[in-house]
């Protein structure tokens, strides 16, 4: 259902499994991850992710986005020859997936991301509203108004359009170079200590980590622990899938926490990975519920 217009009149919309009717794709596949999240309406016409003629296949269903695809009654897959109703549900987890990549990040979590250098994943739906507050005070309160005007078009923070240098400088009449100085100053002041000190509490584990199966959003609720990398035993395939180089020689009892970051190629790795992981957490006496109780307090 709607969520009204923000400030500058972006029409939104509040993300829903409760969107789509009975019977849907959407209302079987919708990820949780989005429920209740107010995105604009226009970012939702993005592609389907299926190959060419899958596409002209479902596009004689009248599906050519993902928002269509989630619309789409499961039975009017029915229509399609046998080898495409095979193909199109293979394909939806995939979209799903690009959705939650597409959407579950704000402009105000890319800052986040750009200022200290990690993969920011989303912050939970409830806090959406302080850290775009915490970003707001922190370019009105740090830039003069033309750093504001050009680093808040960079990460598209007031209509989700990020802009880039090119086009700010031709909305604004200027130079390139001239928006590229403004740019850089404005993100320096963002690096000051002072400054990133308001913004640290909202820097999360990437999208799909580990961690994020573990139950664990925020980098600060990661419980200072001693797990060493023999109790957990991970499998060879979930070593390889880790990428580490010197995984052998890797000793240091905090090295959960790199595992905690990761993103594992396939969700049979990630789930081995997270439970090993909780497991040995429990073990030194990491009580989740309690961790959980904290975070959302």
């Amino acid at each position: 259902m709607p969520a009204g217009t923000n400030e500058l009149g972006v029409e939104l919309v509040t993300l829903s499994r409760g969107l789509f009717e009975e019977g849907s794709i959407g209302s079987e596949h919708f990820p949780e991850l989005l429920e209740g999240r107010d995105r604009p309406t226009e970012l939702l016409n993005f592609g389907i992710q299926y190959g060419g003629k899958t596409k002209q296949q479902l596009g004689g269903l009248g599906v050519r986005s993902t928002y269509d695809l989630l619309h789409l009654p499961t039975a009017e897959l029915e229509l399609l020859p046998v080898e495409y109703q095979r193909l199109v549900a293979r394909g939806v987890e995939p979209n799903m997936r690009h959705m939650e990549q597409l959407l579950a990040l704000t402009p105000s979590g890319r800052v986040i991301g750009k200022i200290f250098d990690i993969d920011q994943g989303p912050v939970p739906t409830s806090d959406e509203p302080a850290l775009a507050l915490a970003v707001d005070i922190a370019t009105s309160s740090y830039m003069d108004p033309g750093q504001q005007l050009v680093f808040r078009r960079l990460f598209g923070l007031d209509d989700w359009q990020h802009a880039t240098k090119r086009q700010i400088a031709l909305d604004l009449h200027l130079g390139q170079r001239t928006v590229a100085r403004v740019s850089e100053k404005a993100q320096a002041k963002m690096q000051y200590p002072g400054h990133k000190q308001a913004l640290e509490p909202f820097r999360t584990l990437p999208l799909r980590s580990v961690g994020t199966l573990v139950g664990l959003v925020y980098i600060r609720d990661i419980p200072d622990l001693s797990i060493r990398k023999q109790e957990l035993e991970l499998s060879r395939r979930a070593v390889v899938e880790l990428g580490i180089a010197n995984f052998d020689t890797w000793h240091q009892p905090t090295y959960y926490k790199e595992l905690l970051r990761r993103k594992p190629r396939s969700d049979e790795v990630r789930q081995e990975i997270a439970t090993k992981l909780m497991a040995a957490m429990r073990e030194h006496g990491y009580d989740a519920a309690a961790g959980a109780e904290e975070t959302s307090g």
